[in-house]
């Protein structure tokens, strides 16, 4: 029988105490319940048999991590600050993924019923294989088998060799680049981009080659800088020489219905001059803006997360305003931008999103 799971995932040390555990407001004394609290108080009223997993995705504080030093003993209660106690159920499940416990006393490591193997040592074809099944339902198992035995052949080696031979800006973890290549894959690999799972196993199979080079290199190779993209174009083209393109992949998108590569700039939008237009609105179509308009818009298509980064001046803030204005309004989306500095707290975010909201 498959157990229904609930998850809850936050991160403590985004909030403040008060906004993670609940406050009285000093003027009025009048309470205000917390993240956590609110998300524990909703768990326990689910009557039914359904799991719910809480998880603090977070740096270990020496603050809020004593005040669960009563959920994670036997008592298995919330003492908040207002007197309240939240009796929790066995149906919830306390789960902290931490980078370390530098600052955690011996008191909370004690109380942590199960500890599991960091990421680093499990490897990433866990993942890989708890994914598979996710795939579309068109794509037969033994095509499965063979797309996993691209990820076992090729993915250890190409992040040994980002590791020791390439820079990445922002730094990356091994799981984190796996999991943006199965996400494009995932995406990529459906009949709305035009895959026909109608064609012979010889054509799908060269179809499956070319779409994990493809997003092996994005997912491995994203977060590189631009040097050490050229680095990774010429390690792909020493292990992928049947299914990668004859320049750098990063200059190329795969056309399904021929199963071919085309350049990037096939397919640059012609510039149009709008005299009525303000100068610092005019954007002129490259290679790079296209390129990454569409990388963002398909990893958004399966509701993931993009951190597009890069040094001043390249074109950022233009890439997504422009695919804003060209797409969110098609798809009835309307765009929050936020801009964030050392000063800015969860308060103000919070208060900048819900001032964009309409109550009905």
């Amino acid at each position: 029988v498959m157990q229904t799971v609930h998850t809850h995932i936050l991160n403590p040390k985004c909030v403040t105490m008060g906004e993670l555990y609940g406050e009285i407001n000093a003027m009025t004394q009048e309470w205000t319940d917390g993240l956590a609290s609110t998300i524990m108080r909703q768990s326990i009223a689910d009557t039914s048999d359904d799991r719910h997993w809480v998880t603090f995705d977070g740096p270990v504080d020496a603050l809020w991590i004593e005040n669960m030093n009563t959920v994670l003993d036997d008592n298995m209660t919330l003492c908040l600050v207002n007197g309240e106690r939240i009796k929790l159920k066995v149906e919830l499940r306390m789960l902290f993924e931490v980078q370390d416990l530098a600052v955690a006393s011996p008191a909370t490591v004690s109380r942590c019923g199960m500890v599991y193997m960091t990421p680093s040592d499990l490897g990433v074809l866990p993942y890989v294989r708890s994914w598979l099944p996710t795939l579309s339902e068109k794509c037969s198992e033994e095509h499965k088998k063979f797309l996993y035995s691209l990820f076992v052949d090729h993915v250890d080696e190409g992040l040994k060799f980002m590791r020791k031979e390439c820079i990445e800006p922002v730094p990356t973890v091994d799981i984190q680049a796996v999991t943006s290549l199965c996400n494009l894959f995932e995406v990529l690999f459906t009949e709305e981009h035009g895959v026909d799972f109608s064609i012979s196993d010889g054509d799908m199979q060269r179809m499956i080659s070319m779409l994990f080079t493809f997003s092996y290199a994005w997912g491995l190779g994203g977060s590189l800088n631009e040097e050490s993209q050229k680095k990774m174009d010429k390690f792909l083209s020493k292990r992928f020489t049947d299914s990668k393109p004859a320049g750098s992949i990063f200059d190329h998108f795969i056309d399904f219905a021929e199963i071919s590569w085309k350049g990037w700039d096939t397919v640059v939008p012609a510039f149009q001059y709008d005299a009525t237009k303000p100068y610092f609105e005019l954007v002129v179509p490259t290679q790079d803006s296209v390129k990454y308009a569409w990388l963002m818009e398909t990893i958004l298509e399966v509701q993931k997360s993009v951190f597009l980064t890069g040094v001043s001046g390249v074109g950022k803030t233009v890439i997504v305003s422009s695919m804003f204005q060209t797409r969110a309004e098609a798809k009835g989306l309307v765009p929050i931008v936020l801009n964030f500095s050392a000063q800015t707290n969860s308060r103000q975010t919070q208060g900048n999103i819900e001032g964009k909201l309409v109550k009905l």
